[in-house]
């Protein structure tokens, strides 16, 4: 019964987001990889702050980010070293790539708001590189090994998952402002 809500609910808030006619899913696409592009590269060089001098996200935003990577290994840092080539895909959600869309308040004003999983492989190229000469597999064998690129610094491939939320502010009944705010974002490395 829960269930039902939740999904009749996410109809809802899909249909008032696409009723906007300012959301083009393939520009949404291509947006979320830039914006995971900036925040990787700021992320990598620890340069945090200069998104909220560029206006890019807020001051919150910032300090949880660095409350969470204060910790972190210049090794580990590096693994945020990463482009829109090192994403392989944008996560389905329930409705299209968004994996959640609801209405939300911020600074006491109403927003729309909807959360893309961007999936990124650590040098992806430099790992595709390594298989694209194997030859293929017949349907049922199985290859026992295929050893990392020497230079690739790791053992096994490194998956990282970026949790972007973007937010339009709903200015009335049925109208959007056509600005997108980036709302939050999160990083996980597996």
């Amino acid at each position: 019964m829960m269930l039902r809500h939740f999904f009749r609910k996410a109809k809802g808030n899909f249909t008032l987001f696409n009723s906007t006619g300012i959301f083009n899913e393939k520009n949404v696409r291509a947006g979320a990889k830039r914006v995971f592009e900036v925040i990787s590269q700021h992320a990598c060089k620890d340069n945090m702050k200069e998104l909220v001098t560029n206006k890019v996200c807020g001051e919150d935003l910032i300090r949880r980010f660095e409350a969470a990577s204060c910790n972190m290994s210049e090794r580990q840092r590096a693994l945020l070293n990463l482009t829109e080539q090192d994403i392989y895909a944008i996560a389905p959600g329930v409705l299209g790539p968004f994996q959640l869309i609801r209405p939300v308040l911020r600074n006491k004003q109403p927003f729309i708001s909807y959360s893309l999983l961007c999936c990124a492989f650590y040098k992806k190229q430099m790992l595709f590189d390594a298989v694209r000469d194997l030859p293929l597999l017949e349907s049922g064998d199985k290859i026992e090994y295929i050893p990392i690129p020497t230079d690739y610094g790791y053992a096994a491939p490194r998956l990282i998952f970026a949790f972007i939320t973007f937010g339009n502010q709903i200015l009335s009944k049925g109208e959007v402002n056509q600005d997108v705010h980036l709302l939050d974002f999160q990083y996980l490395v597996i």
